[in-house]
């Protein structure tokens, strides 16, 4: 076996700590690091999250309990972005959004999280999302008002 620091060939080689590097020396070498027997790595432990708490935070990422996003988004979004003439590129570069994201999500193959959803709201003057009152959607346009008929539940 060969020395990485002299390069003497030995039976028997250390492993040690020099300069941030592991490395493969003789005995006469190790002395230049620290063995990495008694250098203790510490490494960051990352929790884990169990799919309950995965599930919660895909929903708290979402929207708030009682709003979801309306079927058609995508549809709304390409029509309303048509509208303004605006490019794929155009709008990702005002949105400072990638035109691969605002692509999918047209497309309807991405859902957008909460904040995205706001901020094409206000860009595109539009509404995305609906009203669920006890798994009842409720949608009105800008000019109707909601009124105590629409949250009593009909039986």
């Amino acid at each position: 076996m060969i020395c990485e620091v002299c390069g003497k060939n030995v039976p028997r080689l250390r492993k040690v700590l020099i300069e941030g590097a592991v490395m493969n020396v003789c005995d006469d070498c190790a002395r230049l690091g620290v063995p990495i027997e008694e250098k203790k790595i510490v490494k960051r432990e990352h929790p884990q999250m169990v799919p309950q708490q995965r599930e919660q935070r895909k929903q708290n990422d979402l929207l708030d309990e009682s709003e979801v996003l309306v079927d058609d988004y995508g549809e709304r979004l390409r029509h309303a972005r048509e509208s303004r003439n605006l490019s794929l590129e155009d709008a990702a570069k005002k949105l400072l959004e990638k035109k691969n994201v605002l692509s999918k999500i047209e497309r309807g193959e991405m859902k957008p999280d909460k904040e995205l959803i706001r901020k094409l709201e206000r860009f595109y003057s539009i509404k995305l999302t609906e009203k669920v009152i006890h798994g009842e959607t409720i949608s009105k346009t800008k000019n109707e008002k909601l009124t105590l008929g629409d949250l009593i539940k009909k039986e």
